[in-house]
């Protein structure tokens, strides 16, 4: 799948785009495990972009100190959807056609110093092969920085 930056850029700023948000538990999370809890996630996005649509599907796991709000999200760049006035900073011009890519975002103040990970993780064309990079980044991800 590919888009042309300007209309990239069109469709985020008119929220032209397939958005939900699901929520779980941190009790979810400790008996069935991130990968589990994230399937409803990674499902409605793989249904979403093989209608070539521009999504953000949106984990919120509510722990008691706070939410911990992991996303998947298509785009051009690693960069999330809040960010979309940066975008056509990193491209030579808004007709450029480019693919369309998963970025993996998790944030949580207790994840790092920013309370922000991107991690972009292949192309929307590749999905079902790069879950399981997904589902590893997870792991090593939640467990151990947000509990």
């Amino acid at each position: 799948m590919e888009i042309e930056v300007g209309n990239f850029i069109t469709a985020i700023e008119n929220e032209d785009y397939h958005k939900e948000t699901i929520t779980a538990r941190a009790s979810d999370v400790d008996s069935m495990g991130v990968a589990d809890v994230m399937v409803p996630v990674i499902d409605k996005f793989e249904s979403s972009i093989k209608n070539n649509k521009l999504t953000q599907i949106e984990l919120v796991i509510d722990y008691a100190d706070g939410p911990v709000f992991v996303r998947l999200e298509s785009g051009i760049i690693n960069l999330p959807y809040s960010n979309i006035d940066k975008v056509d900073n990193f491209f030579n011009g808004l007709e450029e056609k480019v693919p369309v890519v998963v970025n993996l975002i998790v944030e949580s103040p207790k994840l790092n110093a920013s309370g922000f990970r991107i991690d972009t993780l292949g192309s929307v064309d590749e999905f079902s092969q790069i879950q399981k990079i997904m589902k590893q980044r997870l792991q090593e991800i939640l467990p151990k920085k947000l509990q």
